[in-house]
C-alpha cells in the first residue's frame, strides 16, 4: 500500500477528493504493502498563511516545531533524541518517533496543557487522527511510530475558513473542534446535520483553562461545501 492508496481510500470513504493543492505522483512516498495503518491522535501548532489567504495553514509539531507536510509522510529520522539523529529504527532505550495518543482525550489535555505553559494564548492548536505505520512501538497512553500522515484534521473554530484548503492540500477529511455551546458560523454549514455526534470530555480538567480551552469539545465535519 501507498501514500496515494491511503489517501484514495480515506476519500471513498468519506466522499473526500484526492487530489488538490501540491497533488502529484512524483511526491507521494511508498509505504511497505503488508502494512495496515495503526490509528492515533495528535495535536498540531497550526499557522495562518502571513499574505496569501488562499494558502494552506502551515502544521508543525508542537515541541520540535517539524513541518507536516501536504502529501508526504513525515518520518522518525526526521526528529531528534536529544543530541542523537533518529536512524528510524525506534529502539526500545530509545525516544524518539512520531508520537500520536491512544485517544482523542488525551490529546486534547497535552495540547491544553502544552499551550498553557509554553505556546501562549497567541498560538493556536489543531487536534486530528494521523495513520501511523513502520515500526511502531505501543506506549502506556499511545504509539510512536517511523512513518505518520495526518488521517482526519480539526481545525480550531477560528480558522474555519481554510477547512476547504486544508481539505485539498493533504487530501483528508477536515472539519473543526469548538465548544458545543459556541456558535459556528460557516457559508453552506448545516450545523444540525453535519455535526459529529463524538464529543471530547478531558479527562483532566485541570489541565485546561476555561480561558485558554473549553473543557468540552465537539467535533464538526463541514461536509463539501
Amino acid at each position: 500500500m501507498s501514500l496515494k492508496d491511503l489517501l484514495s481510500r480515506l476519500a471513498n470513504q468519506r466522499n473526500y477528493p484526492p487530489t488538490g493543492h501540491g497533488s502529484g505522483t512524483s511526491e507521494i512516498e511508498s509505504v511497505p504493502d503488508f502494512v495496515e495503518p495503526l490509528v492515533g491522535w495528535r495535536a498540531w501548532k497550526v499557522w495562518a498563511p502571513a499574505f496569501d489567504s488562499d494558502s494552506c495553514p502551515g502544521l508543525t509539531s508542537i515541541i520540535l516545531n517539524e513541518s507536516w507536510m501536504p502529501r508526504r509522510r513525515i518520518a522518525a529520522e526526521h526528529n531528534f533524541d536529544l543530541t542523537a539523529r533518529c536512524r528510524g529504527l525506534l529502539d526500545l532505550e530509545c525516544s524518539c518517533g512520531i508520537y500520536a495518543f491512544k485517544d482523542p482525550d488525551e490529546a486534547f489535555a497535552y495540547a491544553a496543557r502544552v499551550r498553557d505553559r509554553f505556546l501562549g494564548i497567541a498560538n493556536d492548536v489543531a487536534l486530528g487522527e494521523v495513520s501511523l505505520w513502520g515500526r511502531v512501538v505501543e506506549c502506556e497512553r499511545g504509539f510512536r511510530a517511523e512513518f505518520a500522515y495526518p488521517r482526519h484534521i480539526y481545525l480550531p473554530s477560528t480558522f474555519s475558513r481554510f477547512i476547504s484548503v486544508v481539505r485539498c492540500a493533504f487530501g483528508v477529511p477536515t472539519g473543526i473542534y469548538a465548544s458545543p455551546c459556541e456558535e459556528i458560523s460557516i457559508s453552506g454549514f448545516d450545523r444540525h446535520h453535519r455535526i459529529k455526534s463524538q464529543v471530547l470530555l478531558s479527562k483532566s480538567l485541570e489541565l485546561a483553562r476555561p480561558d485558554v480551552f473549553p473543557h468540552e469539545v465537539a467535533f464538526y465535519d463541514a461536509g463539501s461545501f
